[in-house]
């Protein structure tokens, strides 16, 4: 016996669809089960698909449909191992799309070759959808860790861990031989399997949505047993880094290490800080970036004058109020003419005068921003506040 329990590649995004799914299938099979145990005959015959009732609603109303409690783990659990982090990639709309299209192939093909056959044998269950869902796990994630149960007998057994393309395959693998020993007669609807794999696979294909490389599926797995970017090592960030990412704890973890070293490390985080700037204001903890780009040598550069001014204000949205006359200097710093400099100048001042009640400082620095801009537009309001001294 093998059985996968756990795959070390943390998800990109928190798999709401792919824990919704797994409700739905428990709370169907609950609702149509004795006692939690065995499907109730007559849902098989009103709700289950066959070669003479074959129709689009059926074969989705027999995705959502289990035959007995352990199926419904074995789903579930497969599901789980493989939908969060396809999820993840592929985001929720698309992801959906595989799990019902693989489901509906995978029916599909089961009744062209079983059903035709046996035209008064129902099909039930959501494993082709599943195994769609596999597919495109292993089109995305070849190299990640699953850690699989073994058995032999009941006295021998333990737990590895495999690459992912070797334990789909194996999955794979045992379908197509089965088919050629039992076509669906021990109740498994392998067809079902093979034909919602390789639909899952396809449809990955054609979203050519990112693959991870075996570096970075090696550090997904240390990153899941360690729990936080912060504990890996600036390099393994920096591999992580190489593609495209929309997690943003990933780049906040990888500049706090980068901000303390020289030689280009500095460069770098300045480089992603700028390519991540739009989605680090709207997602990020705004107090960490803050910090990572005080952290910055005035010497490296900064980023574009009107990203601190928008950073700056939803520090002061949220009351951190220091790290936001901090951020105002810092346009100061490193862009003493540029035009943005007048309204950083100013926030500063309001801030030492009306938070910090700093009057003898707001007034030097509503005297230096007249100085660089006298004629500026806030220029009125500088020169009001200096004659109320």
């Amino acid at each position: 016996m093998l059985l996968p329990y756990r795959a070390k590649n943390p998800p990109d995004h928190f798999p709401f669809v792919t824990i919704g799914l797994i409700a739905l299938n428990t709370l169907i099979f609950a609702l149509t089960s004795q006692y939690f145990l065995i499907i109730q005959r007559p849902v098989v015959a009103n709700y289950a698909v066959s070669h003479e009732n074959l129709t689009l609603w059926r074969l989705i109303t027999a995705m959502f449909l289990h035959a007995h409690l352990l199926h419904l783990a074995g789903n579930m659990l497969f599901l789980w191992i493989f939908g969060a982090s396809v999820e993840g990639r592929v985001r929720p709309i698309p992801y959906l799309a595989i799990y019902f299209v693989a489901g509906l192939t995978g029916g599909i093909l089961q009744d062209l070759i079983w059903g035709a056959a046996h035209p008064n044998v129902p099909s039930l269950g959501a494993s082709g959808a599943i195994m769609g869902v596999a597919g495109a796990y292993l089109y995305l994630f070849p190299y990640s860790t699953i850690c699989v149960f073994w058995r032999l007998t009941v006295f021998y057994g333990g737990v590895v861990e495999w690459q992912a393309r070797y334990v789909v395959l194996l999955y794979v693998g045992m379908d197509l031989l089965s088919v050629f020993l039992f076509g669906s007669k021990d109740g498994v609807g392998h067809l079902a399997h093979l034909g919602g794999f390789a639909t899952g696979f396809l449809y990955a294909f054609l979203l050519r949505s990112r693959r991870d490389s075996v570096d970075v599926s090696n550090i997904q797995a240390v990153r899941a047993e360690m729990k936080d970017y912060a504990l890996l090592s600036l390099t393994e960030l920096e591999t992580l880094l190489q593609t495209p990412t929309e997690d943003m704890h990933l780049v906040l973890a990888y500049c706090e290490k980068a901000a303390l070293f020289t030689s280009g490390r500095t460069e770098h985080c300045l480089a992603v800080l700028n390519h991540y700037g739009q989605t680090l204001i709207e997602r990020a903890d705004l107090n960490r970036l803050a910090q990572i780009l005080l952290q910055l040598p005035v010497t490296v550069g900064g980023m574009p004058p009107v990203f601190y001014l928008r950073l700056a204000s939803r520090l002061e949205q949220i009351a951190s109020n220091e790290l936001a006359c901090q951020i105002y200097r810092r346009v100061y710093d490193l862009y003493p003419t540029a035009p943005d400099t007048e309204m950083a100048l100013f926030r500063l001042g309001q801030l030492m005068e009306r938070v910090y009640a700093n009057h003898p400082y707001a007034h030097a620095i509503y005297a230096e921003m007249l100085r660089l801009f006298p004629n500026g537009q806030m220029a009125l309001q500088a020169r009001r506040a200096l004659q109320q001294a």
